[in-house]
């Protein structure tokens, strides 16, 4: 009896541990997979070389003989990592018999062995990063479960250059393609409710937003009519773009949305922005100009930053605000009006703009940030209006060549090292004035308004080094020589210079301000001429004359006058600049041409250019096609051959070329003659018997033999 309950305690222990270890089994989650839920895919078999580990989270993670890493939530896995072989690579959609739902932030990161990646049904999310550098990744497919696009997700894909959204996607991160050099269309399946595309160009579904510009689009662009918002970043490195016009219905500009579109020329923008981001044209390189409608009101911090071509701004009349590093690196910024309405000019806002020689500040304005001005290596004089009441530290660092600085407010605040390295400056100020004291306490050389004689600079003379220039494309800036009675004044000290219209043809102009002693100002005007046009050698030929010339520098049009046979010139026709060459194909034979040509800018006309003339000479022969007889074998002996053996002589010495047809017809395109006397011998020549002679020179007669 005992022998048997202790064979029943046995067998009751053994089921126990059986169930335990099942229990076990479950818990590991490789154990739970039957030989009956296999597939064809690998990643759906157990697998004796897959292993577990715990992540930074804590949470288990689990990893395939194919390299991929995961995580369960809710029975159903998150890809975290793939380190596999890469290529053509298809994501399965299980893994160890759980469902693929989800690829993780950063999970194929720097794969650059990727050239193309499949994610299969059943995923419905990417995560940010999730593709970021995988720079050999040239197509990617996306499931019509995926609902879910995070930011960054193909960062730096520089290969990839499309890149299609399903209709089911209905949530896409910032910066999707950022740095994604190669591509060129964004596509969207139609039926999608969130997103749309238009050319390429990835839009929301009622195309009010502008969300992303492929960064590999290249040439013009014209933002569609009814969009309200650019995206921020939305053409960020876009350095194939040219121009772009913005729509009247746009109010808001996003930060960084043409952040370094180096080949970005012009931007024309109308009427009804409101807002634009800081950074928004940063690093637009290639940028000359911009003129901001009096619309915006919000204007961010460094919008302008480094656009190192940029050498005119237009700023909103009614701005209150020059924004921290607005024009910051501007470099070829030279000059600059502010509005009468601004109040302050922030940290950093003209920083490093090295060109910048003069600025007007407008009595409005109360307060200059740090560093301000640092770095304007060639700013030589300041005025401070009464209204500034405070200028911060380093507002002037290293303006090398300031060399005076007038302060009419008495009780101004000036922080520490405000003019540091302007070695040659003198402050101009009020006896017992703040500036008065700061000026004692860093040593710097001060000169009291109240003790110097005010000079009204209209009642001085100014004289230009020169009063008429050619234009060459580049500012001209004639040197000023501004005088009160017996004394010349010095620039900088005593006045500043700011030139204006002066780089094309047309009238420009210098104005001189006072500084110090010298109050109000006085102008001068100048001219910038056009050069005088050069016509090269004309050259004829079976189409015509080839008229040709040399560019002008500022030219906006050609007038091509001709005149024929010594009679008035004419006004042939007109081309616009970059055209530099014409074939006149209206011309007659045994006709002299003679060319001249105009420059012309709005109003100004240049001299017209040394004349050119040619001869031009076509001739036609018709001759006896067997070049032997006429048909009577008689030997011609018509008088008159003397006359034209010489002409035909003197034609073959010429530099010319003439074919013959099987029907003894010679054509000469054209023949240039020095003389115009040689003419009338050409032009005197007689229709001949056995041919006729049409044009200005006989190259060939052939006698008929009766």
């Amino acid at each position: 009896m005992k022998k048997g309950l202790a064979l029943l305690a046995a067998l009751a222990f053994c089921a126990a541990l059986s169930t335990a270890a099942f229990a076990v089994g479950e818990v590991g989650d490789t154990a739970a997979v039957s030989a009956a839920e296999a597939t064809e895919e690998d990643d759906l078999t157990v697998d004796s070389d897959d292993s577990t580990e715990s992540d930074d989270s804590g949470a288990t993670t689990y990893t395939t003989s194919s390299g991929y890493t995961y995580t369960l939530s809710d029975g159903a896995a998150t890809i975290i990592k793939y380190e596999g072989s890469g290529g053509a690579l298809t994501v399965p959609a299980s893994l160890d018999g759980y469902p693929v739902v989800a690829i993780g932030d950063s999970a194929f990161a720097d794969c650059t062995q990727l050239t193309s990646i499949t994610l299969s049904e059943g995923i419905t999310s990417v995560g940010q990063w999730a593709f970021a550098d995988c720079t050999g990744l040239t197509s990617v497919t996306l499931p019509e479960t995926l609902t879910e696009l995070g930011r960054e997700a193909f960062y730096g894909c520089t290969s990839l250059t499309s890149l299609t959204i399903p209709a089911s996607v209905i949530s896409i991160g910032m910066w999707l393609t950022s740095g994604c050099t190669a591509l060129t269309e964004i596509g969207v399946e139609a039926g999608n409710s969130t997103y749309a595309s238009v050319d390429g160009v990835l839009f929301n579904a009622a195309l009010t937003e502008l969300i992303c510009c492929p960064a590999g689009y290249e040439g013009s662009y014209v933002v569609p009519d009814g969009v309200t918002v650019i995206d921020e970043s939305a053409f960020e490195d876009c350095v194939g773009l040219t121009s772009v016009t913005l729509p009247a219905s746009l109010t808001t500009i996003g930060e960084s949305a043409f952040l370094n579109c180096t080949g970005l020329t012009s931007v024309s923008m109308q009427s009804g922005v409101v807002s634009i981001g800081s950074h928004a044209f940063h690093g637009c390189t290639g940028l000359t100009s911009i003129s901001l409608p009096d619309s915006v009101t919000d204007l961010g911090s460094y919008v302008f930053q480094n656009c190192t071509g940029l050498t005119s701004a237009k700023l909103p009349a009614s701005l209150t605000s020059i924004s921290a590093g607005l024009f910051y690196g501007c470099t070829s910024l030279s000059s600059i009006t502010l509005p009468d309405t601004v109040t302050a000019i922030n940290e950093y806002a003209f920083g490093a703009c090295t060109s910048l020689t003069a600025l007007d500040l407008p009595d409005s304005l109360t307060l200059i940030g740090y560093c301000a001005f640092s770095g304007c290596t060639q700013l030589t004089a300041m005025v401070l209006p009464a209204g500034v009441s405070s200028v911060y530290a380093y507002a002037f660092k290293n303006c090398t060549a300031l060399e005076n600085i007038t302060i009419y407010n008495n009780s101004i605040t000036l922080n520490a090292n405000v003019f540091y390295s302007c070695d040659a400056l003198t402050v101009y100020g009020y006896s017992g004035s703040s500036a008065m004291q700061y000026a004692d306490a860093y040593n710097i050389s001060f000169v009291a308004l109240d003790t110097v004689e005010t000079v009204d600079l209209a009642t001085c003379t100014i004289a230009l080094e020169g009063t008429e220039f050619v234009c060459d494309g580049t500012a001209q800036t004639p040197a000023v020589t501004v005088s009160y009675g017996d004394n010349t004044l010095t620039e900088g000290k005593d006045y500043t210079l700011t030139y204006s219209d002066n780089v094309q043809p047309g009238t420009a102009t210098v104005l001189v301000t006072g500084v110090g002693g010298y109050t109000g100002s006085l102008t001068a005007d100048f001219s910038i001429t056009l050069a005088t046009p050069v016509l090269a050698e004309l050259q004829g030929s079976e189409e015509g004359i080839l008229v040709s010339w040399t560019e002008i520098p500022g030219a906006e049009r050609y007038l091509l006058y001709r005149a024929s046979n010594g009679g008035a010139f004419q006004e042939l026709a007109t081309f616009y600049s970059g055209t530099v060459s014409y074939v006149d194909a209206d011309v007659t034979s045994c006709t002299l041409y003679c060319y001249r040509l105009v420059a012309v800018c709005g109003d100004v006309t240049s001299a017209a250019s040394a004349e050119q003339q040619l001869q031009y000479l076509t001739t036609t022969i018709t001759t006896d096609p067997t070049g032997t007889d006429a048909g009577d074998g008689s030997e011609d002996t018509t008088e008159g051959d003397d006359a034209a053996d010489a002409a035909q002589s003197a034609a073959a010495s010429e530099d010319s070329t003439d074919e013959t047809g099987a029907d003894g017809t010679t054509a000469v395109a054209s023949l240039d003659t020095g003389d115009q006397s040689n003419l009338a011998v050409w032009c005197g020549v007689l229709v001949l018997s056995g041919g006729v002679l049409a044009g200005a020179a006989l190259f060939h007669f052939k006698r008929n033999k009766r």
